[in-house]
């Protein structure tokens, strides 16, 4: 008793001409025996097939197409960035509030002059503004 799977590639008197030769995973010696509509649709673009190993993806590494922007872990980076800055400047106002008020006040026109959205370009002008402020940032 022969299966399927013992078939030869070459078609016998018996075979179909409508039929293509699956190789097997596992190598040349098994094959399997596929209606050849089931991959080409038509009857009359049947043919015998060897098929070999799939072929290799091109690229193995995931690609996210972006918006022209930096990648989300940047972005989170800076908004971080940016959020503590502005922590970092409440609390020191609230600080100076209580043991420095010639400083506090100095800070808090400072800050209504000056966005504390961005923190690289606020501590930038923080330092350039005065030499209190410069060890304010420091």
């Amino acid at each position: 008793m022969e299966c399927c799977h013992c078939r030869s590639a070459i078609p016998g008197p018996t075979a179909s001409s409508r039929r293509a030769v699956l190789l097997h995973p596992d190598g040349a010696r098994r094959r399997l025996l596929v209606p050849a509509p089931a991959f080409w649709g038509s009857a009359s673009r049947g043919r015998l097939v060897s098929f070999g190993a799939p072929p290799q993806p091109r690229c193995h590494k995931m690609y996210v197409p972006g918006f022209g922007e930096g990648s989300p872990e940047k972005k989170a980076a800076i908004s971080l960035q940016n959020f503590f800055n502005y922590l970092a400047v409440r609390i020191v106002l609230a600080q100076l509030e209580s043991y420095n008020r010639e400083a506090y006040v100095e800070l808090k026109e400072f800050v209504s002059r000056n966005s504390v959205n961005d923190a690289d370009t606020f501590c930038k002008k923080l330092i350039r503004e005065s030499p209190r402020h410069k060890a304010l940032a420091m």
